[in-house]
C-alpha cells in the first residue's frame, strides 16, 4: 500500500493564526508514515502575512523530512 499525503497548508498558518511548519511535519508523521506528501500554498522567498522578511518555507519544510526528495 502507497500512502501519499496531500494538505493545502495556506503558507503554514493554523486555525489559531500562528504559522508553523513544525506543527504541520508533526501532525502529517502522526497521521502515517507517508510514501508522498504534497504540500500546497507553500511559499518560497514570498512576503507572507506581514511578516518581515521572505522565509524559504521548501527548505524549512525540506529540512523537517530529510528522507524526501
Amino acid at each position: 500500500m502507497t500512502w501519499i499525503v496531500s494538505w493545502n497548508i495556506q503558507n503554514g498558518m493554523g486555525t489559531d493564526g500562528n504559522v508553523s511548519l513544525q506543527r504541520i511535519a508533526r501532525v502529517i508523521n502522526e497521521l502515517c508514515e507517508p510514501d508522498v506528501i504534497c504540500l500546497q500554498e507553500i511559499s518560497r522567498h514570498l512576503p507572507v502575512f506581514d511578516k518581515p522578511g521572505t522565509p524559504d518555507q521548501i527548505a524549512a519544510i525540506s529540512r523537517l523530512f530529510p528522507d524526501y526528495k
